[in-house]
């Protein structure tokens, strides 16, 4: 829950000018991946077993924190949101 308020503060930083917006889209894509992840899992248990449940969600874990390293890696020095650690 913690990370959660830490990412609508860093959502409303990013998002000076409308930050109304940027917090309903931030609300509507988690609102989205609990809704397809219930599906998936759903899927997952009707077609395959609900004992492979827990391996599909690591499956996608693992999709997801690659996905977000290269984020990561991307964006430092493009974003215009990252600030650049300066020595006074």
């Amino acid at each position: 829950m913690a990370a959660f308020v830490i990412n609508q503060v860093r959502v409303m930083q990013a998002a000076q000018h409308a930050q109304t917006l940027a917090l309903s889209l931030n609300i509507s894509a988690c609102n989205l991946g609990i809704a397809l992840g219930a599906m998936f899992g759903g899927y997952i248990s009707e077609r395959v077993s609900i004992e492979f449940v827990g391996y599909a969600g690591a499956l996608i874990l693992t999709i997801a924190l690659v996905m977000a390293k290269a984020m990561l890696i991307y964006s430092i020095g493009h974003a215009p949101f990252v600030k650049k650690a300066t020595r006074s």
